[in-house]
């Protein structure tokens, strides 16, 4: 009989193996039980989840309580940062407004001293005042009839295609025998005036002058009671109605009430700042501009100053055109066909610069021609000039001088086309296009 182990021990080992397999498998498996409960922990009320790692979610609880229910004295303090701030960013502004204020009031300063100083030296090199040179002249700031009488006549004597030395000379002579007296010059007869205004030289135009001042006595007295100074006073003081009025006077035109204008701004102060429509371009190419708000403010609202400073600007254009002849006298040397034909040209030049201080009236479509290569006939004589500068004894340069300068003809012919037009971009650029056309 053979000897059999009990079995009790077999399972004691296989239950402890078991149980030890078990135990460990629970031991591996407990991590994972616990990172859910973690998980689980966040998902949960404050107020039931896992107090794990005690005092770092104790600190993190106080940072989050402190961020969502705030603190009233951080609060206070952030908006008063926040207005200092804002303050700061007002008062940077405020500074950088002024700065900007203050550049352009220094700016401005400087400019009108540059001006300033522009219209001085062309005042004292070129202006003159009213009847300057005449018996009256140390009257000529009284605003007295015989004044205001004597300069209405001076412009009469100027809108005609003289010379300035040749009225002023025979503007002297009227006032030497008292013509500038409105009971003289109505006594004087047709005859006598005439003689008068030969003796001074205004010899062409004599008749037609004695019969205008006869007519200037005749509105005078009718009118104005025998003083123009009722002139201004009718216009309430308006220059746009005075110069109505004065357009009443028979022989003056346009260019008349202007040069007029000019001096008597200085004794009828309502009417300055003025400045005659030539003149007033000269001021422009000058660089002075052609406000004359802002020029009559750089004299410091002197309307004696701005007297002076429109006769300057016409004795200027004067000025310019005589160089200009004495320019194209001098290019003749040496004689050659060219240097001739362009010293013709540069006198003409000259002679139109000077001769429009004298027209009497000039008629709005010459204007148009000021546009230059924008207008046929500008286009034209352009061309002509620069065929004439090319002629340089070559038979090439003659060749094509001879083109440039058909088709400079060409376009003057063209001008007095009434039923052709400029190209579109010639009109569109020409911005006085359409005002008057050549028929």
């Amino acid at each position: 009989m053979k000897y059999k182990a009990p079995e009790v021990e077999e399972e004691y080992e296989e239950d402890d193996v078991t149980n030890t397999s078990k135990r460990k498998r629970v031991h591996e498996e407990t991590p994972v039980v616990q990172e859910e409960s973690a998980d689980e922990a966040e998902l949960q009320p404050p107020s039931k989840a896992a107090r794990a790692g005690g005092d770092l979610d104790e600190e993190e609880d106080d940072d989050d309580g402190e961020s969502g229910e705030g603190d009233p004295d951080q609060e206070e303090l952030d908006e008063e940062d926040f207005d200092e701030e804002l303050s700061d960013l007002d008062e940077e502004e405020s500074e950088e407004r002024e700065a900007e204020q203050e550049k352009g009031t220094n700016q401005e300063k400087s400019r009108q001293s540059t001006s300033g100083e522009k219209l001085k030296k062309t005042i004292e090199k070129y202006g003159h005042g009213p009847l300057e040179g005449t018996a009256i002249e140390e009257k000529a700031l009284t605003g007295s009839p015989d004044t205001i009488l004597a300069m209405l006549i001076d412009a009469m004597l100027k809108s005609k295609p003289l010379s300035h030395e040749l009225t002023d000379r025979t503007l002297r002579k009227l006032v030497d025998v008292g013509y500038h007296d409105i009971q003289k010059l109505g006594d004087a007869s047709w005859e006598e005036r005439a003689m008068v205004l030969k003796d001074g030289g205004y010899n062409r135009y004599r008749e037609q002058g004695s019969t205008n001042l006869g007519k200037l006595v005749e509105l005078v007295n009718d009118k104005y009671d025998g003083d123009l100074n009722n002139v201004i006073k009718s216009a309430e003081y308006d220059p746009q109605r005075t110069k109505q009025l004065v357009k009443e006077v028979h022989g003056l035109g346009d260019l008349g009430v202007e040069l007029f204008f000019n001096n008597v701004q200085s004794v009828w102060p309502s009417i300055a700042p003025f400045i005659d429509s030539r003149s007033l371009q000269t001021a422009e190419d000058a660089g002075l501009g052609t406000d004359l708000d802002s020029i009559y403010a750089d004299l410091e609202g002197d309307s004696i100053r701005m007297c002076k400073l429109a006769n300057a600007f016409r004795f200027a254009n004067i000025a310019v055109g005589a160089i200009m002849v004495l320019g194209g006298i001098a290019q003749f040397f040496p004689i050659s066909m060219g240097n001739i034909i362009t010293g013709v040209y540069v006198i003409l030049f000259g002679l139109i610069v000077a001769g429009l201080e004298f027209l009497p009236n000039v008629p709005d479509y010459i204007y148009r021609y000021a546009s230059f290569l924008f207008s046929f006939v500008g286009r034209g004589v352009f061309y002509i000039f620069v065929g004439c500068l090319i002629l340089h004894g070559h038979v090439l340069q003659y060749i094509a001088a001879s083109i440039v300068g058909i088709l400079g003809i060409g376009y003057v012919v063209l001008e007095f086309v009434p039923s052709i037009e400029p190209p579109s971009n010639m009109r569109e650029a020409d911005q006085g296009w359409g005002a008057e056309q050549v028929v």
